[in-house]
């Protein structure tokens, strides 16, 4: 809304408005959508005595559990892992385990190989989307699987910010000098 008023007001050019106002109209429904769906999904992880369950897969029993890895969300640099931290259910070797829960009724599939590769499985459960706390659920990993719990430290993003502000100071030289050729 803001966009329109903007430009109807000549603050911003009638395109940039334009573009502004399709995309808020196309990206609150879709959140809304979301949100509906999320909060009508009902269980969508179960922990139990049997193991754990994932809406629309078998249960995994407790055996087939090496570990419970509390570990930041990677890359860190981009998505804060700090405040938002990932559970990760890491199998027992041979043992391939789901794919984390979804509310839709499509399987969460991409992206499998880069959660093996960044948590060692592809079973992720992101708390902070969950109604059970991040203490709750690893207590109930540990107290009906006896599981080991391991947390990872949270690193640092200094380098990575340093880089880039490095890159940032570059590429504003290289314009300033691009600047200064004759035309």
């Amino acid at each position: 809304m803001a966009f329109v008023v903007a430009g109807i007001t000549g603050l911003i050019p009638g395109w940039l408005a334009t573009v502004g106002g399709v995309e808020f109209a196309v990206i609150v429904p879709l959140a809304i959508r979301g949100l509906v769906r999320s909060r009508t999904a009902g269980v969508v992880l179960r922990l139990g005595v049997a193991g754990v369950t994932v809406r629309g897969y078998d249960v995994v029993p407790w055996s087939d559990l090496a570990e419970v890895v509390v570990a930041p969300m990677r890359p860190g640099w981009f998505l804060g892992s700090k405040r938002y931290p990932v559970l990760a259910f890491v199998p027992r070797p041979g043992v391939e385990l789901p794919d984390p829960p979804t509310y839709g009724r499509r399987r969460y599939t991409w992206g499998r190989a880069t959660r093996i590769r960044r948590y060692g499985t592809s079973l992720l459960v992101m708390p902070h989307a969950m109604t059970a706390t991040l203490e709750e659920i690893v207590d109930a990993a540990a107290l009906l699987g006896g599981l080991p719990v391991t947390r990872q430290p949270v690193r640092g993003s200094v380098r990575v910010f340093l880089l880039m502000g490095l890159a940032a100071a570059a590429a504003g030289a290289l314009a300033a000098l691009v600047s200064r050729l004759p035309r």
